[in-house]
């Protein structure tokens, strides 16, 4: 997917990183990744993925790697205390040795 997750989903966690609530927040969006190219943004706190409510970062890991390259996965995120959905195309990673990995392990 390209991000890097913050997995605060205590009170106490929240309050140590300066989030307002709990949750599942998109710390970094890699340059030109699928989570770049759908619209994520860092800050934004993800509160489903294809319909499931996300309550910490392993289980969001769980279902985008339960996709393959070419899927799409549906996000509805918080930013600005607006919902937001967005609907990303996993596409596949090729390393700098040139083989194809597929995003899903983000």
């Amino acid at each position: 997917l390209g991000v890097t997750l913050l997995n605060a989903t205590s009170e106490r966690t929240a309050l140590a990183y300066g989030l307002d609530e709990p949750g599942v927040y998109i710390a970094a969006v890699e340059r030109d990744s699928n989570a770049d190219r759908g619209g994520l943004q860092a800050g934004d706190r993800v509160l489903s993925a294809d319909g499931e409510t996300i309550e910490d970062a392993e289980r969001l890991i769980e279902i985008i790697g339960s996709k393959a390259p070419g899927d799409t996965i549906s996000i509805v995120v918080m930013r600005d205390g607006t919902e937001r959905a967005v609907d990303i195309v996993l596409y596949a990673n090729v390393t700098e040795s040139g083989t194809v990995q597929p995003t899903t392990n983000r």
